[in-house]
């Protein structure tokens, strides 16, 4: 381990609360299930953090690319629409990891929050219909035509809308499962 711990998923960090919930390998997601995140991280090992990092990247940049539409013509369009599809085939696999690691887990060591990970669960069904329709529509996505971009932009607002809240519940679980509840028998 370096000398500076960098994420959640640590294990003999000295000076912070640690947990490892498991290694991707373990579950053979690697390579397979879950290469848009592994690739990302250095230790190969499921890092649900990291995730949410590189999905709030993707969330931001989206929003951007919303913001450029005004200027007209394709240029946003291209570059929200590779956007629109690494984040959804990304959302995939980030929620099967969560629901067969983390949720497991949670559910698990502490039982308390067993509803809170059922409602996070059923969030994953309908974010994953909202975002692979997102990604359905931006593919034959007119431009040029105002009212189809307006429904398309709305939908894709409250997608990413609905996903940071998602995220931020999901994160305050963490929080509490894991730096509160584990912490407090220290």
């Amino acid at each position: 381990m370096g000398a500076r711990c960098t994420s959640v998923r640590t294990k003999g960090c000295k000076g912070h609360k640690t947990w490892l919930i498991s290694r991707a390998s373990d579950l053979h997601l690697r390579n397979t299930t879950r290469q848009w995140t592994v690739s990302e991280m250095t230790s190969g090992a499921y890092d649900v953090l990291s995730e949410h990092q590189i999905i709030r990247r993707q969330v931001d940049a989206l929003q951007l690319g919303l913001e450029k539409r005004a200027d007209g013509g394709r240029a946003w369009l291209d570059e929200v629409a590779p956007i629109v599809s690494d984040l959804t085939k990304g959302l995939l696999s980030h929620f099967k990891g969560e629901e067969t690691i983390f949720f497991i887990d949670v559910k698990t060591r502490l039982p308390r929050h067993l509803a809170t990970v059922e409602r996070l669960i059923e969030q994953h069904r309908g974010l994953a219909r909202d975002f692979e329709t997102v990604a359905s529509e931006v593919v034959g996505l007119d431009p040029s035509k105002s009212d189809a971009v307006e429904q398309f932009a709305a939908l894709l607002t409250k997608a990413l809308k609905q996903l940071r809240v998602h995220e931020e519940q999901e994160n305050e679980l963490m929080l509490s499962a894991y730096w509160q509840d584990l912490g407090e028998s220290d």
